[in-house]
C-alpha cells in the first residue's frame, strides 16, 4: 500500500481491487486446492481491512463497490467438482455461460450481475486518492490566509473519490467509438496559487 501511495500522482485516484471476503471464504471452505490454482487467492481482506491499510498509507479512502457476481458461482462450482476438472459438464457449461455474458453482454445478464454484486460480487473495488491538492484562500478566509488541504467534499468536479463517471479510454471498446476523454484541469492545475 505504501508503494501505491508513493507512485500515485498528487491528486490521483486509484481503484484497488481485491477478492471479496464472502465468495472467497466459500471457495476456501469447499476446496483446499483452490489456493494453488491460477485465479485462486491466498489472502482475504475485508473491505474495512483494505480501507484501513490504504488510510495508513496516507490515502483518502472514498467509495467502493462489488463486481463480478456471476463469477462467484463458477468458482464455487469449480471448488465443489475439483478445481482442476475443467472438463466437468457443469463447470464447462457455466464457463460457456460466462464467456457468452462477457462477449455478448446481454441485458438480462448485466441486470443479474448488477443485482447480485452487493451480495456475492467476487471482487470489491475501493477508491482512494492521494489528497495533496490545496484549496486557494476564499473570501471567507482572513486576508493573507494560507492555502489549506482540500476536504473530502471539495475535490474539483469530476474528481470525486468513488466510482469514476468516465471510464478509461481503451482501443476497441465502446469508449473508443465515443472518442477519447477530453483532458480537463487536474487538481494541482485547478487550484494552483496565483
Amino acid at each position: 500500500m505504501n508503494e501505491l501511495a508513493r507512485v500515485l500522482r498528487p491528486g490521483g485516484v486509484a481503484a484497488v481491487t481485491v477478492p471479496a471476503w464472502l465468495p472467497e471464504r466459500i471457495c476456501w471452505r469447499l476446496s483446499d486446492a483452490y489456493h494453488s490454482v491460477p485465479g485462486g487467492h491466498v489472502r482475504i481482506f475485508t473491505r474495512g481491512e483494505l480501507e484501513a491499510k490504504l488510510a495508513r498509507a496516507g490515502l483518502t479512502v472514498g467509495g467502493h463497490h462489488h463486481a463480478h457476481a456471476l463469477h462467484s458461482p463458477y468458482w464455487w462450482l469449480k471448488c465443489a467438482v475439483g478445481v482442476h476438472d475443467d472438463d466437468h459438464p457443469l463447470a464447462r457449461a457455466y464457463h460457456r455461460l460466462l464467456v457468452w455474458e462477457i462477449t455478448k453482454k446481454p441485458a438480462i445478464m448485466r441486470l443479474a450481475d448488477r443485482a447480485l454484486n452487493p451480495l456475492i460480487g467476487k471482487s470489491v473495488v475501493v477508491y482512494a486518492a492521494k489528497p495533496t491538492a490545496v484549496a486557494p484562500a476564499t473570501d471567507a478566509d482572513p486576508p493573507g490566509a494560507p492555502s489549506r488541504p482540500l476536504g473530502r467534499r471539495e475535490w474539483p468536479a469530476g474528481r470525486v473519490i468513488g466510482r469514476p463517471a468516465v471510464r478509461s479510454w481503451r482501443q476497441g471498446t465502446h469508449s473508443e467509438r465515443c472518442g477519447p476523454p477530453t483532458a480537463g484541469p487536474q487538481p494541482e492545475e485547478a487550484h494552483a496559487a496565483p
